[in-house]
């Protein structure tokens, strides 16, 4: 931080202005999620990997959460400098758009097919990720000229404002593909035969080895008997 905003600005009244109460809330959740993930990597080293589908599932459910603890470790960095540059006003400006894009993230769900398109159905699809990124940047750059040249604030601390304008959409969506991938793997694991058998996965590598394989009922290649059944 200090090679990026430089020594003008008092790093005192930065950091005393929003980022210390930010990160008394946000980083020991960040510890917590991130210690259970951790937690969950040794138990899952001990645990024995039962085939393709359950062990992807395993490793899923086991670092998503810290991913998704990123949002509370950068969080504070991001609202404090935004606040700090740019004041309240801003910072809720942005906030709406972004929040704007998650109503959209969330309406999408489920509706794809969906062919009529209400007013409000129109207006929230409007908000996908690339007009919701023109939005936040071309606010953050109109802001970053002002303060070059009006409120003399460092470019490097203007900068590092636009981490939370930039970071929050994209971790939005990264989240929403690693739900929607868990979704999808819970499935797998449910009917773990067929998706073996469509995706002509052999026995010995579903299972890892031969040893397990030959344990479980042959699924691919199939027998000679099912195949002709």
């Amino acid at each position: 931080m200090i090679v990026g905003i430089g020594t003008t600005i008092s790093l005192d009244n930065l950091f005393g202005i929003n980022i210390p109460l930010l990160s008394k809330i946000f980083v020991p959740i960040f510890i917590i999620i991130g210690s259970l993930s951790e937690l969950g990597f040794l138990i899952s080293v001990f645990i024995p990997r039962k085939n393709i589908a359950e062990f992807g599932l395993r490793s899923d459910i086991i670092w998503s959460p810290l991913i998704f603890g990123m949002i509370f470790l950068v969080v504070p960095l991001g609202v404090g400098s935004l606040i700090y540059s740019y004041g309240y006003t801003v910072f809720l400006i942005q906030t709406i758009v972004i929040l704007l894009y998650l109503v959209f993230k969330i309406s999408t769900l489920g509706n794809k097919r969906e062919t009529k398109k209400t007013t409000y159905r129109r207006f929230i699809s409007w908000f996908n990720l690339g007009h919701t990124m023109i939005i936040l940047i071309a606010m953050d750059a109109v802001l970053i000229i002002i303060n070059l040249f009006i409120n003399k604030v460092p470019l490097g601390l203007s900068l590092i404002s636009m981490i939370y304008s930039i970071f929050m959409p994209f971790m939005i969506l990264f989240n929403f593909y690693m739900f929607g991938k868990i979704y999808k793997e819970i499935y797998v694991v449910k009917y773990a035969r067929q998706f073996q058998y469509d995706w002509k996965i052999p026995d010995e590598e579903w299972w890892f080895t031969a040893e397990a394989a030959a344990k479980h009922p042959r699924v691919y290649p199939p027998a000679k008997d099912d195949a002709q059944g």
